[in-house]
């Protein structure tokens, strides 16, 4: 534990590596109208090609349910670079929780995200796609 509000946790086992952290929430209860504005994104991980995958850009969030990303995304496969798949957008539901879902649509296909909101400006984000491993965080951009 770091403070009464952080801990970071490791995995003590010889064959897997797995370690992370905690973080208070300092909401009570989230809703769609909590999670509004624009917010930095950056996200990274790997895919079953296998390649390295980097995602950063910002994510707008309308306070309603509408989502739009406008993002880079870098995969170590492509010779290329960074590549613009071009502003794509979808929908978001929020737990009171915290839970945050996001359903997004574009020229390189559906993006799925789940994110669990620490506050009204800070989340952690995991794509949920079965052959992707991507995770990361958006903090509101002030």
């Amino acid at each position: 534990m770091v403070n009464p509000s952080r801990a970071f946790f490791l995995v003590n086992d010889p064959s897997r590596v797995e370690d992370g952290t905690a973080d208070l929430q300092t909401v009570g209860s989230f809703s769609a109208a909590t999670i509004k504005g624009q917010y930095a994104m950056v996200m990274d991980g790997i895919d079953l090609t296998p390649e390295i995958l980097a995602r950063i850009g910002t994510a707008q969030f309308d306070g309603s349910s509408k989502l739009a990303i406008n993002e880079l995304v870098n995969a170590s496969g492509t010779v290329s670079g960074a590549q613009s798949p071009g502003a794509i957008g979808g929908t978001y539901t929020v737990s009171a929780n915290g839970r945050i879902a996001g359903t997004l649509s574009g020229q390189t296909g559906p993006l799925t995200l789940v994110l669990y909101a620490v506050s009204a400006s800070d989340a952690y984000a995991l794509q949920v796609d079965g052959e992707t491993n991507t995770s990361g965080t958006i903090e509101l951009q002030h």
